[in-house]
């Protein structure tokens, strides 16, 4: 045994020394690698004196760290959610409205107010689009509160099978002239009990008809438009109309499948 050993010391002793520049170049990479990250830590050291301070900190402090960072997340969280639910704010701007060609009607239901100027189309729709259900003056107002004394209003039902868009109407006539030039005007919407009756939509505040100065109507809804006249010379609406003599003539903007017209009914 001793002698087995022996002989396996004398062979490694020969390899090495056949092979001593695979110790030599051990020993230069130790040196230069010692010197390489002796210079680079020296390095470091002299410019992050106060990163060095810092994460000393950190790591001195770390449970308190931690916790003043998860307050601080918390804080933004809040700041956050409060700058995502705070109301918006409008900017209003005061532009010209469109040309009539330019209109497009909100989709909204039919009992629901759309605020859209007033069209100036010419064209008239091929087939007659509202049933003149009544045309009919109102006694002359008293109530020095009513801007509108002489009312004439005409009731109308969608008769095409089609939502219709329309507008208070323009005025003309040569004996009977309306208060304002577009003539005061607005529309009342029929009720689920009928207009027949006299059931028209209410207003949800304060419980009056409510007024539209243009709307959609549905097909074989009614509804009933007002328009403000001047009082005549000579024989007044209510004696005109009684016996038959025409005061002028309404025209009501529509809007159908996109397009507008413009539809005269004789009052």
């Amino acid at each position: 045994m001793p002698q087995r050993l022996s002989q396996w010391v004398a062979r490694i002793a020969d390899k090495a020394k056949r092979r001593w520049w695979i110790w030599f170049l051990l020993a230069v990479w130790e040196l230069v690698k010692h010197r390489i990250f002796a210079r680079a830590n020296a390095y470091i050291d002299l410019h992050t004196g106060s990163i060095t301070v810092i994460l000393g900190f950190v790591v001195s402090h770390l449970e308190s760290v931690i916790v003043v960072g998860f307050l601080l997340g918390i804080i933004v969280l809040i700041f956050h959610a409060y700058l995502e639910t705070r109301p918006s704010r409008s900017v209003v701007i005061n532009t010209p409205s469109p040309p009539a060609e330019a209109l497009e009607l909100v989709d909204v239901p039919h009992e629901r107010e759309v605020k859209v100027p007033r069209a100036g189309a010419t064209r008239k729709y091929p087939r007659d689009v509202f049933i003149i259900q009544a045309k009919k003056p109102d006694l002359p107002s008293t109530d020095p509160n009513v801007t509108y004394k002489n009312k004439v209003r005409v009731t109308l039902t969608n008769a095409i099978g089609k939502e219709i868009g329309v507008w208070t109407p323009l005025w003309e006539s040569d004996e009977v002239q309306s208060q304002d030039i577009p003539p005061g005007s607005n529309f009342r919407l029929e009720g689920p009990r009928g207009w027949r009756i006299g059931d028209w939509i209410k207003d949800g505040t304060t419980g009056k008809d409510k007024g539209y100065e243009c709307l959609k109507v549905k097909p074989g809804f009614t509804v009933e438009c007002w328009i403000g006249l001047l009082p005549p010379s000579g024989q007044s609406i209510s004696e005109r109309m009684a016996k038959g003599i025409p005061i002028g003539i309404a025209f009501f903007p529509v809007k159908i499948d996109g397009k507008l017209y413009e539809e005269p009914f004789e009052i």
